[in-house]
């Protein structure tokens, strides 16, 4: 909250979630000068005099966009990765990621933000998307109680592509928004050229590949717009186990969204009960119990995981969880 005092009054501003606040020398320093204030003819508006107050310059999305690398040596941190094809991949995964401590969500699902979770090894991010004030935000519920603007949050996702031009990314999207809305956060944030776009039934093509494409990041839509090829139907490409688990001993296998024959595999892993708590995910993102969980999944689905989805994935094993996952994937030709 910013007080500023004016000519014995107390103006009060609030400052919303990715509002910028203003700067003390800001607050300290009026619009209008006191002693003009004071000399001021109410009956002739011409009389006030005012300052010039720059506007504050549009936000864009700087981007560096380096030129793809023709061959690729390490793609998702691996050079045996470059070599398999996207549904042959374990990806690392955060559960409403956007929904983070760091960007002040009330209830948060993860402690870190986006751009720290990418840095840290997450490969995929599901996000919500929401429609606030006339524009496209991430929020977790009513964006009353976190929110930040959507076309930032995919910068900072092009901006650690930009950063690291091996790696592959894939956003599940919660959509409450429309195919023109999300077209429009991508243009701002620079990222129509990096859209990876799939045909149904087609093999995916190799992270190698992708990654000398140029085109690194997929987009798997719950509420796909099939007029903008891009925008890829999720449960046309995965399936999934439920997602409403309360206590470990639901975390099971059976099939949820999605037909059993689709290239791509969810394994929702967190506990809500009734809200996200990293006390919860300590009680499962831990080997073996997630890894045990995930082989079971193989047994019964005939397949592993692609999305190891979690909360608080810093907590627990998440990470080496992963790597034992893919090993095994790539071990068994997935």
């Amino acid at each position: 909250m910013l007080v500023r005092a004016l000519a014995g009054m107390v103006l009060v501003g609030v400052v919303g979630c990715g509002e910028t606040p203003l700067s003390t020398a800001d607050a300290a320093q009026p619009s209008v000068a006191l002693d003009a204030v004071a000399d001021v003819d109410t009956e002739d508006a011409s009389d006030v005099v005012t300052a010039d107050v720059p506007a504050k310059p549009p936000w864009r999305c700087e981007r560096r966009r380096p030129t793809p690398v023709a061959t690729p040596t390490r793609c998702n941190g691996a050079a045996s990765r470059c070599a398999r094809r996207l549904d042959q991949v374990v990806f690392p995964t955060t559960h409403n990621a956007m929904s983070t401590r760091a960007d002040r969500f009330t209830l948060p699902n993860q402690e870190r933000s986006m751009s720290r979770q990418l840095g840290d090894g997450v490969r995929g991010l599901m996000i919500d998307l929401h429609r606030y004030q006339g524009d496209a935000y991430l929020c977790h519920g009513p964006c009353t109680i976190g929110r930040r603007r959507l076309a930032e949050g995919l910068c900072d996702i092009g901006t650690f592509i930009d950063e690291h031009p091996e790696e592959v990314v894939v956003l599940i999207l919660e959509s409450y928004i429309d195919g023109s809305e999300l077209e429009g956060a991508l243009r701002e944030a620079g990222m129509l050229e990096d859209l990876h776009t799939q045909r149904v039934g087609a093999p995916w093509p190799t992270l190698g590949a992708m990654v000398s494409s140029g085109r690194r990041v997929v987009i798997l839509d719950d509420h796909a717009d099939p007029t903008r090829p891009w925008d890829m139907a999720v449960w046309d490409f995965a399936q999934e186990t439920p997602f409403s688990a309360t206590t470990p001993e639901d975390l099971d296998c059976r099939e949820n969204r999605g037909r059993s024959g689709n290239s791509l595999f969810i394994l929702n892993h967190f506990l809500t009960a009734p809200t996200a708590l990293p006390g919860l995910a300590e009680m499962v993102n831990h080997d073996p119990f997630l890894v045990d969980r995930a082989r079971r999944c193989r047994q019964s689905r005939g397949r592993l995981p692609n999305f190891v989805t979690v909360d608080f994935y810093e907590t627990g094993d998440l990470f080496a969880a992963c790597e034992a996952l893919d090993a095994e994937a790539a071990d068994a030709g997935m």
